[in-house]
């Protein structure tokens, strides 16, 4: 894979997380998802194509609405640079073996997780419906695992957090993290659905603790967590690609 097939794979990634997140955002909201045109939370003005560029239009414009001149969140560039990479790995793993069902299955993944992610960051919820299916396609589509591998992860995600939502009554997590975890033990199997958990909650306490010095947040502010155990699916994937790569 040359480095035009990476510049490549990465933008189409970059576009494909603003898609999503944009997606996402009007699904939350119970507005169309799938066409009308994207406007700034700010001042409500439609924004203009030089902002909407993945990753460009945000630096060019120092994070700023090029009208208002509003701060948006940081969120937004570190959301399609993620969608980015992830893009990138799975095309590369694909023109390295050549293998379209295991792209297929890589990218639902993908697709699924970032989804999620972007959902669960803006308003914290979770489409247990999405995960459900979700689920059912992976398991379907022909991949390295086995089924026992994919069982034992799907039971090992659910009873991890299934414990926690009994343990403190629903208000340690929701129970849609059990879904979360469903969907992460059946994508990647055992042992990678602890990898994929172990990096979720290493980003939380970072982020966490972040915002706890920095007083943007306090020790009773909910936190996302379904964003950080999508972000560690989507690195989990990447460690089983690279690890599968060096095999």
């Amino acid at each position: 894979m040359d480095n035009a097939a990476y510049i490549l794979s990465f933008i189409l990634g970059t576009s494909i997380g603003s898609a999503l997140l944009c997606a996402a955002m009007r699904y939350a909201d119970n507005q169309n998802w799938i066409s009308g045109r994207s406007i700034c939370d700010n001042c409500k003005k439609v924004l203009t194509w030089d902002q909407l560029i993945p990753v460009v239009s945000f630096l060019i414009y120092r994070g700023k609405c090029k009208e208002c001149q509003k701060e948006m969140s940081w969120f937004y560039l570190v959301f399609e640079v993620i969608a980015g990479l992830a893009i990138l790995i799975i095309a590369a793993r694909f023109m390295e073996f050549g293998d379209i069902w295991i792209l297929a299955r890589d990218l639902v993944i993908v697709l699924i997780a970032l989804f999620a992610l972007a959902l669960d960051w803006y308003k914290m919820l979770v489409n247990v419906r999405l995960m459900i299916v979700g689920s059912v396609i992976v398991v379907l589509m022909p991949s390295g695992l086995s089924i026992a591998e994919m069982l034992i992860g799907a039971c090992v995600g659910i009873a991890f957090f299934g414990v926690q939502y009994l343990l403190t009554r629903g208000k340690g997590i929701g129970s849609g993290d059990m879904f979360l975890g469903m969907f992460m033990g059946f994508a990647l199997g055992w042992p990678y659905v602890i990898i994929s958990i172990f990096i979720g909650y290493i980003f939380g306490s970072v982020h966490a603790v972040h915002l706890l010095a920095t007083k943007k947040a306090n020790r009773k502010t909910k936190l996302s967590l379904g964003m950080y155990l999508m972000i560690g699916l989507i690195l989990a994937l990447g460690v089983q690609i690279l690890q599968l790569s060096i095999l």
